[in-house]
């Protein structure tokens, strides 16, 4: 830490991270949330494509963070957030003239995720890195916190309805901008001001790669590969809900103020959704809980076919988003408890990256199926048989990680270090 002479920056950077981060995930995912049915009516596209903005960022996410850590190193974090929200005001600026849903996809996929990665979520979970070693997760957990998702649906509705598709293009853009001498006090690293990590202390040596296990013994555990495919198919129902929650809302007579309501109760959920869930963790184990996790979906799923009341909508929508917050700390945990503490990082790497594909898909596919349909019906008894699905692997993997969680008892069971960014909470 620094001396007492010279105030902690820590708290600073972690304020500026926690700035950046809600601002990817709220202007990003919740301006898109409430913004899929004006897409395909601006476009004359089928809700189908509507909903792939959201996928393809959220590939964007999940492919682009090796590259952003070269940039990083060449370029420093600071510079290459400023840069990130630079080139993401820019995405926007374009959006506000693009002439086809195609042109809208490809910005989205190519400029706006990209540049998402280089400012938001992963940026700033590697800035606060750098500056805690003590209490790092406490400080990750505030920092994704994902308080701007449950504001920016509020503010967009109004805009969308007033002023159009192409107008709220021009705020999202004005608010990058903004953001932009926000991020000009970020430090790198406390070195940088003569700091110390918080919780450094002077014998620091890197970690010991004692007790990791090789990536193709990984690959051959029968619970990995649970974990993978239950973990892809449950967070595909929480971006699900993301891309398809305010539409479902309105084919039901809900107005668009009321969807926005209803998409920023559920995107507010999250923050007690991650305590919430991580407290059961501790209790229950993680995959027991997400096990629970899973029925609570399918739950609130069934629900949705029953055309609810705005009171139990709002309710059910609260329900939705906790669990779909909740899920990345679960699997953290699971992976924590079934292979060791230095294998946390990776594990948990892999199997969110995997995981991608199936995530990538389910949005898409269930606006196919609505196409396909003349409604969301059909489209919600498959989602709640993927939920129901994920939920039976995960109580395949309850077994292994009971016994494991008894064999460390007494043993050190704190996450790794490293640092692993979590996906926007949903």
């Amino acid at each position: 830490m620094a001396p007492a002479s010279v105030k902690f920056s820590g708290p600073r950077m972690t304020f500026l991270a926690s700035i950046a981060t809600n601002a990817s995930v709220g202007l990003t995912i919740g301006g898109y949330s409430i913004s899929v049915l004006a897409i395909a009516q601006e476009f004359h596209a089928s809700l189908t494509l509507a909903s792939l903005g959201i996928s393809l960022v959220v590939l964007a996410l999940s492919v682009c963070p090796p590259l952003v850590v070269k940039l990083q190193n060449r370029f420093s974090i600071r510079n290459t957030m400023i840069a990130g929200a630079i080139i993401a005001a820019a995405g926007y600026l374009a959006l506000s003239v693009v002439p086809s849903i195609w042109a809208l996809l490809a910005i989205y996929a190519l400029v706006i995720g990209p540049a998402t990665v280089m400012f938001g979520t992963f940026a700033a979970s590697v800035l606060v890195s750098n500056w805690y070693v003590e209490g790092r997760g406490r400080v990750l957990g505030i920092v994704s916190m994902p308080v701007m998702i449950m504001l920016a649906p509020l503010a967009a509705a109004p805009i969308l309805s007033a002023h159009g598709l192409r107008t709220l293009f021009l705020v999202l853009a004005a608010a990058h901008v903004l953001l932009i001498p926000m991020l000009l006090p970020v430090i790198d690293r406390p070195a940088q001001v003569g700091q110390r990590a918080y919780g450094a202390g002077d014998d620091e040596t890197p970690l010991a790669s004692k007790g990791v296990i090789p990536l193709s013994d990984l690959f051959r555990r029968a619970d990995f590969w649970l974990l993978l495919i239950a973990n892809g198919l449950l967070s595909g129902s929480g971006m699900a809900k993301v891309s398809h929650l305010a539409s479902i809302a309105a084919e039901q007579g809900c107005t668009l103020d009321q969807a926005a309501l209803l998409m920023s109760i559920s995107g507010g959920a999250g923050i007690v959704g991650a305590f919430a869930f991580g407290w059961l963790a501790d209790r229950l184990g993680g995959a027991a809980t997400l096990l629970l996790n899973a029925g609570l979906q399918v739950a609130t799923w069934s629900i949705l076919l029953l055309h609810p009341h705005m009171a139990l909508l709002i309710l059910d929508g609260f329900i939705m988003g906790a669990c779909g917050a909740g899920v990345y700390a679960l699997v953290a945990v699971v992976c924590s408890q079934l292979y060791g503490s230095g294998n946390v990082g990776r594990s948990l790497s892999i199997v969110n990256a995997c995981g991608t594909p199936i995530l990538f898909l389910i949005p898409p596919i269930m606006g196919a199926i609505h196409d396909a349909t003349g409604g969301y019906a059909t489209a919600i008894l498959v989602l709640m048989a993927i939920c129901a699905v994920a939920g039976t692997m995960f109580a395949l993997v309850v077994r292994g990680e009971l016994g494991m969680r008894h064999a460390a008892i007494g043993s050190d069971s704190n996450l790794s270090p490293e640092v692993v960014a979590p996906p926007p909470q949903v």
